[in-house]
């Protein structure tokens, strides 16, 4: 610009400026024989404002989780957090003066002014805040001209939801419900993983816990016994190998990114099924048949086994699949015998063990001397009040 000469000495100089500009002011004195000397001033002209913020949220804490520009926190009593803000901006004519962060209700620390790069600010909370919504960043350059740009602020409260779970035909439930099996090839049925609409899904999660099964009947604590104390992730709904005498926990398990919570369970009782005979040998080495179609009372026969022949056997437990089984009742189980018919049993009783595998005695039944002489030995044991029993029908 061309320089403007103002002569009075007096008058006020008004002007319109335009910018962005610069402008030098001059004042020279000249005395009447040309000694002269000036003073000056500059100018600078910005009526541009600062570009808007570019806002980044880093550095989620606690029950903070942070998606883009949104922060979402679990404001309830026993939660707390922390999270950075951040942001950039730039201005080519007076510069940039200063970023203010805003103030977050409730917050312990975070926002207010920062006049240096970087301009950032930690947050903290914990509890119900109130902060909630669009919150403002502002950029104020040199010439108090200023842009804003904001970042959101989403209280999570909720717990996940839609998951679904059924094993051994049985629907899991916030309670906890129970079903009974012997047979240790049950199932789980079908699984639906927990969705959630507020901070996203950050697992859901199938486990199996096992526990104690006294007197074939009560469940101990989560992990007091069995295969798995700890409880273990199943993918999918493939059951892991399963151990008849124990009860199984599943527990399906939805969290949120900022940690609410829920979960829906189903407990599976593995009781033992039967006894049967074990580790047999009889006269004439016969073959022993046997009928499983009531698996709690099995009933055998064998033949041929000759004058005064005999049936000698140990008791054991059995699974609906008629697989041998430990004994895992948490105490020692009585097998008593009786004998009848044209023979006599001994001895009277004898004992499976706590995590035996079968009885600690053999029985034998003795065939009476002579032809076509028949008795029947039956076994039998009573665990919480209930008689499971196995026979054998030998005859000459």
């Amino acid at each position: 610009m061309a320089a403007i000469v103002e002569s009075s000495e007096d008058a006020i100089i008004a002007q319109t400026l335009g910018g962005p500009t610069c402008y030098l002011y001059t004042l020279t004195g000249t005395d009447n024989v040309g000694n002269t000397v000036a003073i000056s001033t500059t100018v600078k002209v910005d009526t541009s404002a600062p570009s808007a913020p570019a806002v980044t949220l880093a550095s989620a804490s606690g029950n903070t989780y942070i998606s883009g520009t949104t922060v979402y926190l679990n404001a309830q009593a026993g939660k707390s957090g922390s999270f950075q803000a951040s942001a950039t901006s730039s201005d080519g004519d007076s510069g940039i003066l200063k970023l203010n962060f805003p103030g977050l209700s409730g917050f312990s620390s975070g926002g207010g002014d920062v006049s240096s790069s970087p301009y950032q600010t930690s947050y903290s909370w914990s509890g119900a805040v109130g902060a909630s919504g669009s919150q403002t960043v502002t950029s104020y350059d040199n010439a108090n001209l200023t842009s804003t740009a904001s970042f959101t602020v989403t209280p999570d409260t909720a717990v996940p939801s839609g998951g679904a779970l059924t094993v051994d035909a049985a629907a899991a439930s916030g309670a906890g419900t129970t079903s009974t099996t012997s047979n240790p090839t049950f199932t789980i049925g079908s699984r639906t993983d927990y969705t959630d609409a507020g901070s996203g899904l950050a697992s859901s999660t199938l486990t199996i816990q096992s526990e104690t099964l006294t007197s074939n009947n009560t469940c101990g604590a989560a992990g007091s016994g069995g295969p798995y104390t700890s409880a273990t992730a199943i993918s999918g709904t493939t059951n892991p190998a399963i151990t008849v005498g124990y009860c199984y926990l599943y527990k399906l398990t939805g969290t949120d990114n900022v940690g609410n919570a829920t979960s829906i369970s189903t407990t599976v009782k593995v009781p033992f099924a039967g006894i049967d005979w074990t580790n047999i040998t009889t006269s004439n080495n016969r073959t022993v048949n046997c009928t499983y179609t009531t698996i709690t009372a099995v009933t055998c026969t064998v033949s041929g086994v000759g004058n005064g022949g005999t049936f000698t056997a140990n008791v054991n437990l059995i699974d609906a699949n008629r697989n041998a089984v430990t004994n895992t009742t948490g105490s020692t189980i009585t097998v008593s015998q009786t004998t009848t018919g044209q023979g006599t049993g001994a001895p009277a009783s004898t004992t499976i063990a706590q995590n035996g595998t079968a009885s600690a005695g053999t029985f034998t039944l003795t065939l009476n001397n002579g032809g076509s002489k028949t008795a029947t030995i039956t076994a039998s044991i009573t665990v919480n009040a209930v008689t499971y029993t196995v026979n054998c029908q030998v005859s000459t």
